[in-house]
């Protein structure tokens, strides 16, 4: 074992920067991703055959693509679209469309969970559709997928890791930086376990915590 009390301590700071970049990212990915698997959910329960054949090809699409091709052929192939964006930005644009094709079936799953007659009433009140969704069903249907919401952006999260393939600065490759520079491989990869565990564990303890929540609101 070459683990090195000295090295752990000198590159502390760097992995706290690349801890805070990895959060950014995170955070970013998940709130735009959350946004079009919203948009999506919403597309496959509509009532029109052209938006439910393209939510469904993107999501079917999505899936079959390994999440490190997306974030480099997004990396290599914007450009030739002579869309020219950072490294960081391809990522968060890599993570988001892919968290989309996740997170768009627990939310429709969370809207079709709402019993039929709330929608049937809400109509008898002459609510449109539109209004029905914003004001019934989506405030009834968050509730019911904020725990697995929780855990799509914990997965999410961890795959940020794979930003490391683009050279942008994160938790691991940051470690990788480092085991390079000091010829140390323990020390490092320790550092990035410890990072990882820091930002994981307390939004894994949430999502427990919203799902006891839940089940007790639902099953008083």
């Amino acid at each position: 074992m070459d683990f090195d009390s000295n090295i752990f301590m000198e590159t502390l700071p760097l992995f706290l920067k690349g801890t805070e970049i990895t959060l950014a990212a995170t955070l970013l990915s998940s709130a735009i991703g959350i946004l079009i698997a919203t948009i999506l959910a919403i597309m496959q329960v509509s009532k029109s055959m052209p938006a439910k054949i393209f939510a469904n090809a993107y999501i079917l699409t999505f899936r079959s693509i390994p999440l490190l091709v997306t974030i480099i052929f997004l990396y290599y192939g914007l450009p030739v679209t002579g869309l020219y964006l950072s490294a960081f930005f391809v990522g968060i644009l890599g993570l988001a469309l892919t968290l989309a094709a996740y997170a768009s079936e627990v939310i429709r799953a969370g809207i079709v969970s709402i019993p039929r007659g709330q929608l049937e009433a809400a109509a008898a009140l002459g609510l449109r559709r539109p209004h029905i969704l914003r004001h019934v069903v989506l405030p009834q249907a968050l509730m019911r997928i904020l725990p697995p919401m929780t855990n799509q952006v914990i997965t999410n999260l961890k795959n940020t890791s794979l930003l490391s393939a683009i050279a942008i600065t994160d938790i691991l490759r940051t470690g990788i930086d480092v085991m390079t520079w000091k010829a140390n491989t323990f020390s490092p990869f320790a550092a990035i376990a410890l990072c990882y565990l820091a930002l994981i564990i307390p939004l894994s303890i949430l999502a427990r915590w919203l799902e006891a929540r839940l089940a007790r609101r639902l099953h008083p």
